[in-house]
């Protein structure tokens, strides 16, 4: 059970650019997009308050190169740093293929760009060893 924090924590919060009104925070969330429904990662820049929804999975090269020929930006999204703009010198020196962590910028509609072979999608399992039933 969790609880809302109270008011002015939140206003706080707001007013340092932490965190939007609808709750975006600079830690990358899997969330919605608001216009089509599509599952996105979330957050606010760095160095912004820009909040923005990316693709939920990494790409490889040639899906950060097809998305810079559709007009969509780059990000590399970690939960330490939250989510940074790619820019030239980043796509050049630092390759999507090297670090894995390379999201294109979410457009409604758009096909999927090629998934990072390194990608596996994290999920929480209750690690059972005595052979009890889960507490939940």
């Amino acid at each position: 059970m969790t609880k809302t924090p109270p008011t002015w924590v939140i206003n706080q919060l707001i007013t340092d650019g932490d965190l939007t009104p609808d709750r975006y925070t600079r830690h990358p969330q899997a969330r919605r997009c608001p216009a089509c429904g599509a599952n996105t990662t979330a957050a606010i820049r760095s160095m912004s308050n820009e909040v923005v929804h990316c693709d939920p999975y990494p790409t490889t090269n040639e899906g950060e190169f097809l998305a810079a020929m559709a007009g969509r930006r780059t990000f590399f999204v970690s939960n330490y740093y939250g989510i940074e703009t790619r820019f030239d010198f980043d796509i050049l020196y630092l390759p999507a293929d090297k670090c894995g962590q390379i999201h294109a910028e979410h457009q409604c509609g758009k096909p999927p760009l090629p998934k990072h072979p390194d990608f596996t999608p994290t999920q929480k399992k209750y690690l059972n060893t005595n052979n009890q039933p889960a507490p939940f």
